[in-house]
């Protein structure tokens, strides 16, 4: 269960990661 739990937690860490990174390029590329 807490292994579930934390697997589940890195997953959506790596997906917030990715938002910022995509949100930066576009900043780049807009502004």
């Amino acid at each position: 269960m807490t292994f579930g739990k934390s697997d589940r937690l890195r997953e959506r860490n790596v997906y917030d990661d990715s938002v910022c990174i995509w949100l930066g390029f576009f900043h780049v590329l807009y502004f």
